[in-house]
């Protein structure tokens, strides 16, 4: 990896640390008035954080704070391999608890996918699965409807590459 992906990536991590100290912090001091916490979030969106296109659920660890996620989606290509389902799993730490909050993602997924081609044309599809590292924000439309969307970096270690990660996506919240 380039000095300047170790760069990147350790501020992107350092960003979400501080994050999850902030959300902390303020969770602490006084909880939001007229925040009500929810348990479950469903998404539906595209990025490698939904493993392409597809859906996602978010279940809360601490309430409007730090969550847990699990997303699986379809990831078409363009060339002679077809595409294939892929999973993706992070963590989220959320900022302050109201109608739009930042928040900071760490997540496992697919990084690159290429097509391998053989003797008579496409023989398989290789993915290189690895750490992601976002930053985001998230914006509380109604009671229910959440819209998001970030930006990041993944690393795939046993390449050690570093791409752009992308991700955007429209939620509902469960009571």
């Amino acid at each position: 990896m380039t000095p300047v992906g170790r760069r990147m990536i350790s501020r992107l991590v350092l960003l979400g640390l501080a994050s999850v100290a902030a959300s902390r912090d303020s969770a602490a001091q006084s909880p939001e008035v007229g925040f009500r916490p929810t348990r479950v979030t469903g998404y539906l969106g595209a990025g490698n954080a939904y493993g392409g296109v597809g859906g996602a659920i978010e279940a809360y660890v601490v309430a409007g704070r730090l969550s847990v996620f699990a997303a699986a989606g379809y990831f078409p290509t363009l060339d002679e391999c077809s595409g294939h389902a892929r999973p993706a799993f992070g963590v989220r730490a959320y900022g302050r608890a109201r109608a739009a909050s930042p928040y900071g993602e760490l997540f496992l997924g697919v990084v690159r996918q290429t097509c391998i081609f053989g003797g008579e044309g496409a023989r398989g599809l290789d993915r290189d699965y690895g750490l992601g590292v976002s930053v985001g924000y998230r914006l509380w439309r109604s009671r229910h409807l959440v819209l998001h969307g970030s930006i990041g970096l993944g690393w795939a270690p046993d390449l050690a590459i570093v791409r752009p990660l992308v991700a955007a996506g429209v939620g509902y919240r469960f009571p």
